[in-house]
C-alpha cells in the first residue's frame, strides 16, 4: 500500500487527501494525489487515485465527499478563463496529443494577449454571449476580434469536454452576428510588382520569384528544400511542394515542372555558391524566416518603391506616373499567390488554375482570383420563321425590310 507523505509539506490539502511524491530518471519531481477511504473491516484504508493536477484532484475529492467545491480549498480563480487557458496550453504544447502546429500555438498565444486583460479573471461558467458582443464592438480590428472570440469558443469546448465547465458555450450562435470581411480583394498589378522588385535585394527577389512562379503561400515558399526536387519520368526535374492546408482534403503534394523561368531561378540560386538545406536561404545558408530578415528587407523595398513614385510624381507628373501612383498600395508577400492565380486564370482558365494552386474544387480557387470578369460571349442572332416571313412580306414597306434592328 502507498504510504502518505507527511502532511506538513502540503498544508492546503483537504482531509483524507494524501500526496505521493517521486522523482523520475531525469530528476524531475512529480506529485500524485489520492483519496484515503475510511477504514475497512480488516483495518486497511484503500487509496483512490485523483490524478496529478491539484485542482482536478480537489474537484474529485469534493465529488467523493459529496461536499461543495469551496470546502476543498477551491476558489473562483481556479475556474477562471485564465486558469483554463494555462491548462489548455499545457495540453496543446504536447503536439503529439493536440496535433497542433507551432504556428497555431503562436497565434493562440497572441489571441490571449488581447483576451487576458479583459476576461482573464472571469469564472468560465459566468461568461455570457453579450460579453463578447460588447468586446467585438469595442475592438478596432474586427478581424482580430472575431478570431479571438473563436479562440474562446475553442477554450470553452475543451473545458466542457474535461469537466472544467458546466455552463453552455457562450459563443454558440453569435459568430454570425459578428460580420467582417476576412478575404482580401487586392490585386498586385504587373507595374507595381516590378517596381518593388527593382528596389529589392537578391534575397527578396528570389522569394518573390519563387512565390509568384509556383503560386505558393509564404510558408510553402520559405520551407521548400533542395530535397524536394525529383527526377521527372518525362525527363528533367519537378518540384514537389507539400500542401499542409489541403493535406486532409486530398491534395498533399503539388508537382511543378522545372522549366522556363523556374529553371533559370534555381540555376541563379545555385550559381551564388551559397546553398543551404532550403532553396531560399540567406547569405550564411540559413533558412529564411517570414518574420525576420526577409520581412525587414521586403518592407525596405516597398518603402523605396513608394519614394520613387512620389519623386516621379513631383518631377514628371505624366499620365503613366499618375496612374501608377493611383495603383500603389503596400501589398504583402502573401498577395503574390492571388496574383499568380489571377494571371493564370486569365490565360488558361479556371480548371488549369485549380490544378496550379493544388485545390480540390474550383470554388476554392475562385476565392483567389481577383477582379474576375465573365467569359466573352457572342450575341444571339434571331431568325424569322418561314410562316412569319410570308405574313411580313404582305405588309406595307417600312424601310426596315433588310432584317436589321432600329
Amino acid at each position: 500500500m502507498l504510504m502518505p507523505r507527511p502532511r506538513k509539506k502540503y498544508p492546503d490539502l483537504p482531509p483524507r487527501m494524501v500526496p505521493r511524491q517521486w522523482r523520475d530518471r531525469r530528476g524531475r519531481v512529480h506529485v500524485a494525489y489520492y483519496y484515503q477511504c475510511p477504514p475497512a473491516p480488516d483495518g486497511r484504508r484503500p487509496l483512490i487515485p485523483l490524478g496529478t493536477d491539484l485542482v482536478r484532484a480537489k474537484v474529485e475529492w469534493a465529488r467523493l465527499e459529496h461536499t461543495p467545491r469551496h470546502k476543498a480549498g477551491l476558489s473562483a480563480e481556479d475556474f477562471s478563463l485564465e486558469a483554463i487557458y494555462r491548462r489548455y496550453m499545457a495540453w496543446a504544447e504536447n503536439t503529439q496529443a493536440s496535433k497542433l502546429s507551432p504556428r497555431t500555438l503562436r497565434d493562440r498565444q497572441a489571441y490571449w494577449r488581447a483576451l487576458g486583460p479583459v476576461f482573464g479573471k472571469t469564472p468560465i461558467d459566468a461568461l455570457l454571449p453579450e460579453h463578447f458582443l460588447r468586446y467585438f464592438d469595442a475592438r478596432s480590428s474586427k478581424v482580430s476580434a472575431k478570431k479571438e472570440v473563436k479562440f474562446v469558443s475553442v477554450l470553452c469546448n475543451w473545458a466542457r469536454a474535461r469537466g472544467w465547465m458546466r455552463a453552455p458555450n457562450p459563443i454558440e450562435g453569435i459568430l454570425r452576428q459578428l460580420p467582417i470581411e476576412e478575404g482580401r480583394e487586392v490585386y498586385v498589378s504587373d507595374a507595381l510588382y516590378w517596381l518593388v522588385y527593382s528596389h529589392a535585394d537578391p534575397l527578396v527577389r528570389d522569394c518573390m520569384d519563387l512565390a509568384l512562379l509556383c503560386g505558393l503561400r509564404p510558408t510553402e515558399a520559405l520551407t521548400l528544400k533542395w530535397a524536394d526536387l525529383h527526377k521527372s519520368p518525362e525527363g528533367g526535374e519537378e518540384l514537389w511542394v507539400k500542401m499542409p492546408k489541403t493535406s486532409k482534403s486530398g491534395v498533399r503534394i503539388k508537382r511543378i515542372r522545372v522549366t522556363g523561368p523556374l529553371k533559370l531561378l534555381l540555376e541563379r540560386i545555385r550559381a551564388r555558391g551559397i546553398v543551404g538545406q532550403t532553396i531560399l536561404c540567406d547569405e550564411a545558408g540559413q533558412r529564411i524566416l517570414l518574420q525576420g530578415k526577409f520581412r525587414y528587407r521586403f518592407h525596405q523595398a516597398r518603402a523605396k518603391a513608394k519614394e520613387t513614385i512620389e519623386r516621379l510624381t513631383a518631377q514628371l507628373g505624366t499620365a503613366a506616373v499618375q496612374e501608377l501612383a493611383l495603383e500603389w498600395f503596400p501589398f504583402q508577400f502573401r498577395d503574390l499567390r492571388p496574383k499568380a492565380a489571377t494571371d493564370k486564370e486569365r490565360k488558361a482558365g479556371m480548371a488549369e488554375t485549380r490544378r496550379f494552386l493544388g485545390h480540390t474544387t474550383e470554388k476554392q480557387t475562385a476565392d483567389y482570383v481577383r477582379e474576375r470578369v465573365g467569359e466573352l460571349v457572342d450575341p444571339v442572332s434571331p431568325s424569322k420563321p418561314e410562316g412569319v416571313e410570308k405574313v411580313l412580306s404582305q405588309l406595307p414597306a417600312t424601310g426596315t425590310d433588310d432584317g436589321t434592328y432600329k
